[in-house]
């Protein structure tokens, strides 16, 4: 809060804010930006392969096959909360990884923690976590996330 106070105090002073409403500021201040941390530690901790992969960077017009009223359906998370699994199939250059990415980005907003790895690398983290006698705790970690994309 104490970065926003000074602006916040002219702001007030300049407004005649009532203290309640200038309080009420500071604290809406706080959690915006508590919120914007804890969204920016889930994207990292998710480790996308590629930066903004989002659905509003997706072109729809180039694979016609897809089903565009699912993919926003998916990316709104019920799938998670309901427990259910979803699977992109199709040939390379399709845009898998990015709706992938898109869709792990958009649950981040939602609320919900997600980890996307690449299927090799996957792999290599558990056997790296077998080597290092520490298996049981990465699959305890990577069985706690709700969302988990990977790619072949």
């Amino acid at each position: 809060m104490a970065a926003g106070l000074e602006p916040r105090l002219l702001e007030a002073q300049t407004a005649r804010l009532a203290p309640i409403d200038f309080l009420s500021t500071l604290v809406g201040d706080e959690l915006l930006r508590r919120q914007d941390r804890l969204l920016a530690r889930r994207v990292q901790q998710a480790g996308f392969r590629d930066q903004g992969k989002t659905l509003d960077t997706f072109d729809f017009d180039f694979n016609k096959k897809m089903n565009r009223r699912l993919v926003f359906e998916l990316a709104a998370g019920r799938f998670i909360t309901q427990h259910e699994d979803g699977l992109f199939l199709g040939p390379p250059g399709t845009g898998k990884s990015h709706l992938a990415q898109a869709i792990g980005f958009a649950v981040i907003q939602h609320g919900h923690r997600v980890l996307y790895r690449e299927a090799h690398a996957l792999l290599d983290e558990r056997a790296d976590a077998q080597l290092a006698g520490t298996r049981k705790a990465y699959l305890a970690q990577v069985t706690t996330i709700p969302l988990l994309t990977h790619r072949r």
